[in-house]
Protein backbone atom coordinates (compact mmCIF):
# COMPACT_ATOMS: atom_id res chain seq x y z
CA UNK A 1 0.00 0.00 0.00
CA UNK A 2 1.17 3.55 -1.15
CA UNK A 3 0.79 6.47 1.96
CA UNK A 4 0.08 9.62 0.92
CA UNK A 5 0.99 12.12 4.22
CA UNK A 6 -0.05 15.85 4.06
CA UNK A 7 1.98 18.21 5.96
CA UNK A 8 -0.08 17.95 8.98
CA UNK A 9 0.36 13.86 9.22
CA UNK A 10 3.94 14.66 8.41
CA UNK A 11 4.13 16.32 11.60
CA UNK A 12 2.60 14.40 13.51
CA UNK A 13 5.65 11.44 13.12
CA UNK A 14 7.72 14.03 14.77
CA UNK A 15 5.51 15.67 17.16
CA UNK A 16 4.00 13.97 20.17
CA UNK A 17 0.43 14.45 18.87
CA UNK A 18 -3.25 12.79 19.48
CA UNK A 19 -2.95 9.68 16.51
CA UNK A 20 1.10 10.24 15.99
CA UNK A 21 1.47 6.36 17.09
CA UNK A 22 -1.42 5.23 14.68
CA UNK A 23 0.14 7.22 11.76
CA UNK A 24 3.50 5.77 12.35
CA UNK A 25 2.33 2.11 11.98
CA UNK A 26 0.66 2.48 9.53
CA UNK A 27 4.09 4.30 7.98
CA UNK A 28 5.86 0.79 8.98
CA UNK A 29 3.48 -1.25 7.41
CA UNK A 30 3.12 0.88 3.85
CA UNK A 31 5.34 0.05 1.01
CA UNK A 32 5.88 3.88 0.18
CA UNK A 33 4.91 7.09 1.80
CA UNK A 34 4.74 10.07 -0.17
CA UNK A 35 4.23 13.72 0.30
CA UNK A 36 4.25 17.15 -1.71
CA UNK A 37 7.03 19.27 -2.10
CA UNK A 38 5.34 22.29 -0.31
CA UNK A 39 4.87 20.09 2.65
CA UNK A 40 8.78 20.44 3.27
CA UNK A 41 8.41 23.91 3.57
CA UNK A 42 5.12 24.06 5.54
CA UNK A 43 6.62 20.94 8.02
CA UNK A 44 9.60 23.31 8.82
CA UNK A 45 7.75 26.00 9.42
CA UNK A 46 5.48 23.85 11.73
CA UNK A 47 9.20 21.96 13.66
CA UNK A 48 10.18 25.52 14.44
CA UNK A 49 6.85 26.48 15.80
CA UNK A 50 6.58 22.92 18.29
CA UNK A 51 10.15 23.98 19.19
CA UNK A 52 9.36 27.17 20.15
CA UNK A 53 6.18 25.66 22.05
CA UNK A 54 8.86 23.20 23.19
CA UNK A 55 6.84 20.04 21.87
CA UNK A 56 9.51 18.66 20.32
CA UNK A 57 12.49 16.89 21.91
CA UNK A 58 16.35 17.88 22.02
CA UNK A 59 17.13 15.31 19.14
CA UNK A 60 14.71 16.49 16.45
CA UNK A 61 15.85 19.81 16.80
CA UNK A 62 19.38 18.56 15.80
CA UNK A 63 17.98 16.53 13.15
CA UNK A 64 15.99 19.30 11.60
CA UNK A 65 19.27 21.09 11.87
CA UNK A 66 21.02 18.80 9.89
CA UNK A 67 18.29 18.26 7.38
CA UNK A 68 18.89 21.67 6.49
CA UNK A 69 22.30 22.03 6.37
CA UNK A 70 22.55 19.01 3.78
CA UNK A 71 19.91 20.33 1.91
CA UNK A 72 17.30 16.98 2.66
CA UNK A 73 13.74 17.71 1.27
CA UNK A 74 11.37 15.49 0.00
CA UNK A 75 11.95 12.99 -3.28
CA UNK A 76 11.21 14.47 -6.97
Amino acid sequence: MMLYLDTRALVKLYVDEPLSQELSAAVDESEAVATSLLAYAEAMMAFARARRDAKLSLLMGIVTSWMRSKRIGPAL
